[in-house]
C-alpha cells in the first residue's frame, strides 16, 4: 500500500563514501584519523533536519567492526555487503542502496530523498546515484545530497544544485564526528531545509538536467 509521505524524508547512507570524507577532513584539520569516529545519532539529525523520517537505509561492508555496526543500527536499518575475493572491495554496495531507493519511490507518496554520498560514478552509462536521484525527481520527490567536498563527484554536485539541495558535510564535521576519548560531538544545527520539498518535475528542470547529463526528454543518454 502506498503511504502518504509529503512531509516525510527517506534517508540513505553510503557509509564507505562518507567515512572517506570524514578521514580526509580529519587529516586536513590535524585530527587523528585513527581516533575519529562517526556519530550515527547526529548524522541522522543532520540528514532529517527536523522532519519526519519515513525510512532509513545504511550500507556498510562486512568488515565494519560489530561495535560500529551496532552503533549505526540504533539509528538506521543497516545492510551489509561482502568483500570480493578477487579485488577485496565492497561488492554491489551502491547498487543495494540504489535498489532500496528505487523501490521506495513506488511504496511511498512523494516525500524527500536524502542521500549521504558523494559517489556519482556511472552517470555516463545511465547508472549510479545520479540516475536514481533523477528517477526520484521524475516521481515528484525532493532530493538532497549530503557529502564531504573531498569525495563529491562534480556531476552529483551539479544535479543537487540544479534540482534539489546540496549540503556540504564539511560544515557539520564537528557535529557528526567525535574523537574517541578526546572530543565529544558538538550540537547539531536543526534548521529545516525547505529547498528540497516534494514538487512536480518541471520543464525547466528537465532541460537543465538534460544539459548536465546529455539526456533526451525521455531520460536516455543522447
Amino acid at each position: 500500500m502506498i503511504e502518504n509521505g509529503n512531509d516525510q524524508v527517506h534517508l540513505y547512507v553510503d557509509l564507505a563514501n562518507i567515512w572517506a570524507g570524514v578521514r580526509d577532513t580529519a587529516s586536513e584539520l590535524g585530527e587523528s584519523t585513527g581516533d575519529v569516529r562517526l556519530c550515527a545519532e547526529n548524522l541522522k539529525r543532520v540528514m532529517a533536519a527536523v522532519r519526519v523520517v519515513a525510512s532509513t537505509t545504511l550500507v556498510a561492508n562486512v568488515g565494519v567492526p560489530e561495535a560500529v555496526r551496532r552503533h549505526f543500527e540504533r539509528c538506521f536499518e543497516v545492510r551489509t555487503v561482502d568483500f570480493g575475493a578477487t579485488f577485496g572491495r565492497e561488492q554491489a554496495a551502491d547498487e543495494v542502496l540504489q535498489n532500496q531507493l528505487l523501490l521506495n519511490l513506488f511504496c511511498f507518496e512523494p516525500g524527500v530523498v536524502v542521500v549521504a554520498t558523494g559517489d556519482g560514478a556511472g552517470w555516463a552509462h545511465g547508472r549510479g546515484f545520479t540516475q536514481a536521484l533523477i528517477a526520484a525527481r521524475r516521481r515528484g520527490f525532493g532530493i538532497e545530497v549530503l557529502a564531504f567536498c573531498s569525495s563529491l563527484n562534480p556531476r552529483l554536485r551539479l544535479l543537487a544544485e540544479s534540482s534539489g539541495c546540496l549540503v556540504e558535510l564539511d560544515a557539520h564535521y564537528r557535529s557528526i564526528t567525535f574523537l574517541e576519548g578526546l572530543r565529544f560531538p558538538e550540537g547539531v544545527n536543526l534548521r529545516h531545509r525547505p529547498t528540497a520539498e516534494p514538487h512536480p518535475w518541471t520543464t525547466e528542470e528537465a532541460a537543465a538536467i538534460g544539459q548536465i547529463f546529455g539526456l533526451t526528454p525521455l531520460g536516455r543518454a543522447a
